[in-house]
């Protein structure tokens, strides 16, 4: 259109500049899984059909199993789960017989007395007029260090350029007690979480 139209001139060949081609992952897809999953019977000729039908290329057709070609635009089918849910959304979720029967399983915990502790003394002084807030352990690494003397090598720092003096508070783990995570003394965390808000909103002139 150029050239006919505004007299420009075609100065070479058509020119593709795509030096790392994305290529079509190959997932195995099992028919028994396939069955498994779905909670119903779905034939592999029907399965096949449907994945033909959203541009998967078969490249292996066996009794129990077949190997598809995923389209590269599908970029978010990494797994046969997914290939899964490809066939049973063009098949039909309600198609999926539902039992009649629901069941659960009941676990039996022994509540935590120190939790229950907590509670009673939150609930009473909140009763007498006293403010409660609710913070988490990600606080100021330099004033964690200086107020309570904590070494920076128990830190946990976040990977956040812009945040790089918020760290997570618990300690490192161990090569001796590696199975524990110890976390911090509950009740430095929150004081010091606490006063943070607490300047934040007095250097904005906020009412707290």
């Amino acid at each position: 259109m150029i050239k006919e139209i505004c007299g420009g001139k075609i100065s070479s060949g058509i020119i593709d500049i795509y030096p790392d081609p994305v290529r079509p992952k190959k997932i195995l897809l099992e028919y028994k899984k396939l069955n498994e999953l779905t909670g119903t019977t779905i034939s592999a000729d029907s399965a096949k059909t449907i994945l033909t039908a959203l541009g998967y290329d078969i490249l292996e057709d066996e009794q129990h199993h077949c190997l598809v070609s995923v389209p590269t635009s599908k970029t978010d089918i990494t797994r046969p789960e997914s290939v899964i849910e490809e066939v049973l959304r063009i098949y039909g979720f309600d198609k999926i017989p539902v039992s009649g029967v629901m069941k659960r399983s009941v676990q039996s915990t022994q509540p935590n007395q120190i939790d229950t502790l907590v509670e009673i003394f939150a609930d009473y002084l909140s009763a007498n007029g006293f403010s409660e807030t609710i913070s988490n352990s990600i606080t100021n690494g330099k004033k964690l260090e200086t107020v309570f003397g904590y070494e920076p090598a128990t830190f946990i720092k976040l990977l956040v350029i812009k945040m790089q003096d918020l760290i997570l508070c618990a300690q490192h783990l161990s090569a001796v007690d590696w199975k524990l995570f110890h976390i911090m003394p509950t009740a430095k965390m929150p004081t010091l979480s606490f006063l943070n808000s607490v300047r934040y909103f007095k250097t904005r002139r906020k009412k707290y």
